[in-house]
């Protein structure tokens, strides 16, 4: 008995060492770059560090957070939504969170746009903690521009989600824009929404030119003057580097939201050659599910073309104003090796916050999911930017 008691204790003392061995490689300071630039202006002067400690449950494994992530913080609360016609006629939406307490709000209050991932939408648990803290505890206006054929939107053209497509996101901005002409307004983009705002900000400027002209960048529509920032969360920022790199389970995952999407507006899809042949053949990579459809669909000759057409990073010397990139070193989906440091801190107005851990869109505190360091830094950012601003 003794004996069994002491190789138990063994055993656990083992497997205690290995979580804490897990935590403690996930968790410590934050690289930062562009420390002076005016991303991170809400920093302040110096250099005092930032640390990030994973959460004790999630924290251990990549894929584990990142699967918290889209489960933990879930609310009832439904935005308003607003109905948006697309330059093509398609349909698109716009989901206001609204304070319920406070619905009349000077016409100066500040504003954020929040651009959703992949097949997402309002409903996802950080968008939904974002907008309902930054509407009920400080007042602001916020809108999720809900993306072709999500968050129950019914896709009503072939122009389905594609993380590249930034015309509607253009439309959206104008339409408030104009409604609130002197309300400043932030950008805030998590995963394929982040690298949809870096390509949307550098599109115009940039070296290189998109294959793809949409109506804002062919009949040139400046990017609204209010516009003030952004910070992008999980941003994939090359997704040719993505696709040879993100291994087959990663495809798998974020595959499995694309193929619900084709299976839910299937009355659309079905009517394409290719619609039975992909579901009996059974690939539901990413890469294949972007060769079938998403790829021939908006008229890109492949994906390496639509790809490189859709990444942020072919655009991001064109980002003009502060923008700030907050990212996670063990990032299953969101791969490291597709950010380039280099280019980040070649850009005077472009930043960039590099958590050890958290997975994707999993940044929780050690003790709460309730608590979140990419929500904090978004709010410290657009708080001191934004009495900065009334102080000018």
């Amino acid at each position: 008995m003794h004996i069994v008691l002491t190789i138990l204790l063994v055993v656990l003392s083992a497997l205690f060492c290995i979580y804490l061995f897990l935590i403690c490689v996930n968790s410590g300071p934050v690289k930062v770059v562009g420390r002076n630039k005016k991303a991170l202006a809400f920093l302040g002067k110096g250099d005092a560090q930032i640390t990030h400690w994973v959460h004790w449950k999630y924290g251990i494994n990549a894929m584990y957070n990142t699967a918290a992530a889209f489960t933990q913080n879930r609310s009832k609360y439904r935005p308003e939504p607003e109905l948006v016609k697309g330059a093509d006629g398609g349909d698109f939406r716009i989901d206001w969170f609204v304070n319920p307490v406070k619905t009349e709000l000077p016409a100066n209050t500040p504003i954020v746009v929040i651009a959703h991932g992949l097949s997402g939408g309002s409903n996802e648990p950080m968008v939904q903690k974002l907008g309902l803290r930054l509407s009920t505890e400080l007042g602001y206006r916020v809108g999720c521009v809900i993306f072709r054929g999500c968050c129950g939107l019914k896709l009503s053209t072939m122009r389905m989600y594609n993380g590249g497509y930034t015309e509607d996101f253009h439309i959206a901005l104008k339409l408030i824009s104009e409604r609130y002409p002197n309300a400043p307004i932030s950008l805030v983009g998590f995963s394929l929404g982040g690298n949809m705002i870096g390509k949307y900000l550098g599109e115009r400027t940039s070296k290189n030119h998109p294959f793809l002209e949409y109506d804002h960048i062919k009949n040139p529509s400046p990017i609204p003057a209010n516009v003030k920032n952004a910070i992008c969360v999980g941003c994939p920022f090359d997704l040719v580097k993505m696709d040879k790199l993100m291994k087959d389970d990663a495809q798998l995952f974020n595959g499995k939201g694309i193929v619900k999407y084709i299976q839910k507006h299937e009355y659309i899809f079905k009517k394409l050659p290719q619609y039975e042949p992909f579901f009996q053949k059974g690939d539901f990579r990413t890469r294949t599910i972007d060769a079938t459809f998403t790829a021939p669909l908006f008229g890109y000759p492949d994906t390496e073309t639509f790809y490189r057409d859709a990444s942020c990073s072919t655009f991001f010397d064109g980002i003009k104003i502060p923008t700030l990139f907050i990212s996670s070193m063990n990032d299953p989906i969101s791969l490291k090796e597709a950010l380039d440091i280099d280019m980040i801190d070649a850009n005077p107005n472009t930043s960039l916050l590099l958590t050890r851990g958290g997975g994707h869109l999993g940044f929780f505190s050690f003790l709460k999911t309730s608590v979140c360091f990419d929500e904090d830094i978004i709010i410290q950012s657009l708080e001191h930017d934004y009495h900065l601003a009334k102080t000018e």
